[in-house]
């Protein structure tokens, strides 16, 4: 289900912080427990502040650009590739399967996260084998056919000599 997920483009500078009514909130009622409005199924997609659930993840996320943010750029960019996958991992939720909000989320996105890490590692090898592989093509023959050109001279001189 990750794999079909389109590459995200959001640029988030930073993993949002809970205010204090949002945190507030979150304490008093956890998801589990949030009563579902009327007119509504027992989507938690529908009902429960989504600032509020993402800010929940915020060990998770910030552990994720830990662990696969090697370098700032990284980082960077795995703020807003979180960001962006973690809504649409959102938006795929079914509760009707039975598979619970958290788990599902917590296993997805790690999954999602390392994939997307991967990706840019495989790339970043391919670029960086390119540069070698055209830096080796760079250097000058000349001083090679130069030498080459005197021993042939030197060569042919030595048997009249």
């Amino acid at each position: 289900m990750v794999e079909n997920l389109s590459p995200c483009v959001c640029q988030v500078h930073a993993i949002p912080s809970v205010s204090s009514e949002m945190q507030a909130v979150s304490e008093t009622a956890p998801l589990e427990s949030v009563p579902v409005p009327s007119g509504l199924d027992a989507d938690p997609v529908e009902y429960v502040n989504r600032d509020v659930l993402y800010a929940e993840f915020a060990p998770l996320v910030r552990r994720l650009i830990r662990q696969y943010g090697q370098d700032t750029n990284m980082r960077e960019d795995l703020i807003g590739e979180i960001y962006c996958r973690f809504w649409s991992l959102l938006n795929a939720f079914d509760p009707k399967r039975g598979v619970p909000l958290r788990p599902y989320m917590v296993r997805q996105l790690s999954f999602a996260t390392y994939a997307y890490a991967r990706q840019q590692w495989r790339k970043k090898k391919r670029e960086t084998e390119v540069v070698q592989v055209e830096s080796s093509l760079v250097c000058d023959p000349t001083a090679d056919w130069l030498t080459a050109l005197a021993q042939d001279q030197v060569a042919a001189l030595l048997p009249a000599a």
